[in-house]
């Protein structure tokens, strides 16, 4: 079911089985195979493993990875939407560094705002709280969060995102500024809002709605919430304090 972009916490159904969820499963496992060949194949092509290869017939090559790459995180996200869906949630035990997740994320969007001719200005201090998040499920959540917001950047904007700690509260929060072309728009607007032509680099192609869904239930998921407002965007982390408030990867 779609979530809030507002963050309420998610409610799995009485019912075990959801039949939309587990197709899309389904269909994320058939994709990945075709797509794996594909990808090697132009990884050998772009390589030259086999011997010389045309300058044209490489640049086709890089293409083709760089689209690769981006439908593998586009299935992975389909795959970790369905399994929020279905409930199927496992727990590591661990933590993770915030620092690092923000670190991955803003050298993941680079080439994104290089083709946007924009910029994310990083403000505030992380003194070593570890989140109740999984490093892998704090990388994608941070990348996935900041990547949406920030996708409908326009050239020579510059973005600001605030990290701010609350350890007596229990978390962390993350402000990002929303950029000009959505600032002030409604909730519903968000989630039809495409952002026109896809850029090189950009994170998901599945559009804004889609991607700030998935991160609100990723967030809630682990206890934390992602609230939106008419100008910024935020994300509250749970920070970890002892093994009670621990949370892991999604499994």
């Amino acid at each position: 079911t779609a979530q809030s972009l507002s963050g309420a916490s998610i409610v799995p159904d009485a019912a075990p089985e959801r039949p939309m969820a587990m197709a899309m499963r389904q269909m994320v496992h058939e994709l990945r195979s075709p797509l794996n060949a594909i990808n090697g194949f132009a990884q050998l092509i772009d390589g030259q493993y086999f011997g010389p290869v045309s300058h044209r017939y490489r640049e086709l090559a890089r293409a083709i990875i760089a689209d690769a790459g981006m439908l593998a995180g586009t299935f992975e996200d389909i795959d970790i939407a369905a399994r929020l869906d279905l409930g199927s949630i496992a727990h590591s035990g661990s933590g993770s560094d915030l620092g690092e997740a923000i670190d991955h994320a803003l050298t993941e969007l680079e080439a994104m705002f290089i083709a946007q001719r924009a910029s994310l200005k990083l403000l505030g201090t992380i003194d070593g709280h570890p989140i109740a998040l999984a490093q892998a499920d704090a990388r994608r959540l941070v990348l996935r969060f900041i990547g949406a917001v920030a996708a409908s950047a326009q050239a020579g904007e510059e973005l600001e995102c605030h990290v701010e700690q609350h350890p007596q509260a229990g978390f962390v929060r993350l402000r990002l500024q929303r950029p000009r072309a959505i600032r002030g728009m409604s909730e519903a607007a968000l989630a039809d809002y495409d952002g026109g032509e896809l850029l090189e680099g950009k994170v998901t192609a599945l559009g804004l709605g889609f991607a700030l869904t998935l991160a609100t239930q990723l967030a809630a998921a682990h206890g934390g919430q992602l609230v939106v407002e008419p100008d910024q965007c935020i994300l509250n982390l749970p920070i970890l304090y002892g093994a009670q408030d621990r949370s892991g990867a999604i499994g």
